[in-house]
């Protein structure tokens, strides 16, 4: 049995998604902004004092970005095409980029190294990734407590029915919580169990 370090305990080193500015095709879309002959800036804020943004200008078929990025103390100016594409679903079409990296279909572009790329390119993970059994587990349950508006600890009492959600998805949810928390009891007696052995 693999100690620190070793094996499928190792810390990953990889970039958190997270930790790059990105841009979402759907979120675009939403915005009725990838219709052709629109050029407009986009904005991320990471405090109110700092204001990273783009150029994003829509054609047919494709959307052209142009930013400057500093990579040391070189500035330098960024203009890239993202082709994009459109599969079939139940209520019409979706869009999706295509990664001018390696040329899949993707739903997010991610920022590193100066060039907007698929999450495979940059070879970068989600914070869940990085999370053992028992926290990936935790965060399911403080996501469907916080959707609730309940306390975000296991073992406290079951948020109340929000007013207009049916009784039935409400049911369905306090199910899937106690699903879960079961999973995290067993999880840690698991681990508890493996450290008596050790």
């Amino acid at each position: 049995m693999g100690g620190y370090g070793s094996g499928r305990w190792r810390l990953s080193t990889k970039t958190l998604t997270e930790e790059c500015l990105s841009i979402d095709i759907n979120e675009l879309n939403r915005q009725s902004l990838l219709q052709p002959g629109l050029c407009y800036s986009w904005h991320w804020y990471s405090i109110p004092e700092e204001d990273a943004s783009i150029l994003i200008c829509s054609c047919t078929g494709r959307l052209d970005l142009k930013y400057t990025v500093i990579v040391g103390s070189i500035t330098r100016e960024v203009n890239d095409s993202v082709l994009l594409s459109h599969s079939t679903c139940t209520y019409g079409s979706r869009p999706w980029f295509i990664c001018p990296g390696c040329g899949t279909r993707a739903g997010k572009l991610y920022l590193k190294n100066g060039l907007f790329r698929c999450r495979h390119c940059h070879r970068l993970v989600y914070h869940s990734q990085r999370q053992n059994k028992i926290s990936r587990l935790l965060s399911r349950i403080h996501r469907i407590k916080r959707k609730l508006g309940g306390e975000l600890i296991v073992g406290v009492s079951f948020p109340c029915k929000p007013k207009g959600m049916h009784w039935q998805t409400y049911q369905k949810i306090f199910l899937n919580c106690k699903v879960v928390e079961e999973q995290v009891y067993k999880a840690v007696q698991e681990t508890l169990k493996l450290r008596k052995l050790a």
